[in-house]
C-alpha cells in the first residue's frame, strides 16, 4: 500500500467518524458540488470511498495530507496570524490554503481548554467550508518528553529534562538514563 493510498485511507475512517450516520436523503455535500460523491457516503465500503477521493484530489493535495507542521493556537481561538504571537508561517490558514496542509501539531495552547475546544471547532469549520473536498484537519501534540505551553521553550540541558519527566517516563528510563548520567 502506498503512503499516500494510506493516508487517504485515514481521512476517509475520519470522515467516516465525523459524519456519523445522516438521516435518510441528507448527507454532507463536502466538496459543495450538489451531489454525493462517493467518498461523502459513509454507506459506501472504506477502500471505495478511498479510491473516489484519491481519484478527486490533486497531486497537491495529495502531497498536503502526508506532511504536518505546527500551528499556533490563539488566545481568543481565531485562526488567522496575529503579530507578535510567534512565526508567521505557524498561522493554520496559510497552511491550509497555499500548502493544502490538513495535519497540524498544536503549539502554544491557551491555559482555557475551552478555547483549545473552540480554535479545534473554527479550524474544521474553515476546512469543511474552505477548502476543495472539505477533508477534515487532524491535530497532533507531542507530550512523549515533557509539556509546556510554549513550544519555544525545548532547548534546556538533558539534566533539567530528566528532571522535569513525569513519574512515569522516569520509571521507563530509568536504566538508560542512569547510564548516560555516568558516562
Amino acid at each position: 500500500m502506498s503512503f499516500s493510498r494510506f493516508v487517504a485511507s485515514f481521512v476517509c475512517v475520519v470522515l467516516a467518524a465525523c459524519n456519523g450516520s445522516p438521516p435518510a436523503g441528507e448527507y454532507r455535500d463536502l466538496n459543495k458540488n450538489g451531489t454525493l460523491d462517493v467518498y461523502e457516503d459513509v454507506t459506501q465500503p472504506v477502500e471505495t470511498r478511498v479510491d473516489d477521493l484519491l481519484s478527486q484530489m490533486s497531486v497537491t493535495e495529495k502531497a498536503g495530507l502526508m506532511f504536518i507542521n505546527i500551528a499556533i493556537v490563539n488566545d481568543d481561538a481565531s485562526l488567522e496570524y496575529i503579530p507578535g504571537s510567534g512565526p508567521e508561517r505557524l498561522a493554520p490558514l496559510p497552511n491550509i490554503d497555499n500548502q493544502k496542509l490538513n495535519h497540524f501539531n498544536v503549539g502554544s495552547i491557551p491555559d482555557d481548554p475551552a478555547v483549545f475546544a473552540m480554535w479545534q471547532n473554527n479550524l474544521q469549520h474553515y476546512a469543511e467550508m474552505n477548502t476543495r473536498l472539505g477533508i477534515p484537519v487532524t491535530i497532533a501534540s507531542d507530550p512523549r518528553h515533557h509539556f509546556s505551553t510554549n513550544i519555544y521553550a525545548f532547548s534546556r540541558p538533558a539534566s533539567v529534562s530528566f528532571r522535569k519527566r513525569s513519574a512515569w517516563q522516569r520509571s521507563r528510563t530509568s536504566g538508560w538514563s542512569s547510564d548516560l548520567q555516568t558516562s
